[in-house]
């Protein structure tokens, strides 16, 4: 039991040390106009790791949650 314990104080710090970054903003069309239901793919450059999101219905979109990265 004393083990798990251990463990478990050892890996709070690790978790409570992880950085998240969120990647959002607007999709819109060449007169301006926002775009519902678009797929956005955010890749990590680092990773290669690739997330989709659509735009909700005002066009903008949100992926929380990302690693940090090159853009």
């Amino acid at each position: 039991m004393r083990f798990v314990g251990v463990f478990g104080l050892l890996l709070a710090g690790v978790l409570h040390s992880q950085t998240l970054g969120t990647v959002m903003g607007e999709v819109k069309d060449g007169s301006g106009a926002s775009i519902a239901g678009a797929m956005v793919t955010v890749r990590n450059t680092d990773t290669n790791g690739i997330r989709t999101v659509a735009t909700n219905e005002e066009g903008l979109y949100n992926r929380p949650g990302a690693q940090p990265g090159h853009v």
